[in-house]
């Protein structure tokens, strides 16, 4: 996050550097206009990335309840309702319909309890990427600023306009994101590992 700022930073530098160096064409009368349009530009870039943030940890959340549903769930309750405790308790109870209430409902916690262990981790990973992704467009917004307050000497208005924002954009929600999904990719495989292997001593 620290190196994502100072590369904003760097771009910035570099591009005050090429405007205050002077160039023939002039921005004339409308700075404002073209900082309203990068800022428009920036948002909408910032909505297709938590878009595809959120999606990308949808689908890693619903690996998990895959997993639950289809392997460990299963596997759990024929070890914990079909275990010869269970049985013989059940057998020997003197109300055999409340021990079984009983028994489904601590089977229910425990399910409950699992599925929020293998979740805890993706949750907490999106809630730190998506407070990431937020603080690099702010930091964005923020370099925007202070090139509209250079824009007097800045080259043609469109070629600038795409340059800031092909610059920035990349700096700020490429590869920093990628690695940081692939790393909850990594975990959510390593926790549905871990569990199979409890399964499968």
């Amino acid at each position: 996050m620290l190196a994502q700022r100072f590369s904003v930073v760097f771009v910035v530098l570099c591009a005050i550097a090429v405007f205050n160096g002077g160039c023939g064409a002039t921005i004339g009368p409308a700075p404002a206009k073209l900082s309203a349009e990068v800022g428009d530009r920036i948002s909408e870039m910032q909505g297709v990335h938590q878009l595809a943030l959120e999606s990308h940890f949808r689908l890693e959340r619903a690996r998990i309840e895959t997993f639950l549903q289809e392997e460990w769930i299963p596997y759990f309750l024929n070890e914990y309702l079909g275990s010869t405790a269970f049985i013989e308790k059940l057998r020997d109870a003197e109300d055999p319909a409340k021990l079984s209430i009983q028994w489904v409902t601590a089977a229910q916690t425990e399910i409950a309890l699992r599925r929020k262990e293998m979740l805890q981790p993706v949750m907490e990973a999106e809630r730190i990427a998506t407070a990431e992704l937020a603080q690099a467009y702010a930091d964005i917004l923020k370099a925007n600023g202070v090139v509209t307050a250079r824009l007097e000497a800045a080259a043609e208005r469109k070629a600038l306009q795409d340059s800031i924002l092909q610059t920035l954009g990349a700096v700020a929600a490429t590869e920093p994101i990628r690695q940081a999904l692939t790393k909850v990719s990594s975990t959510v495989t390593d926790v549905i590992h871990k569990k199979k292997k409890e399964m499968n001593p």
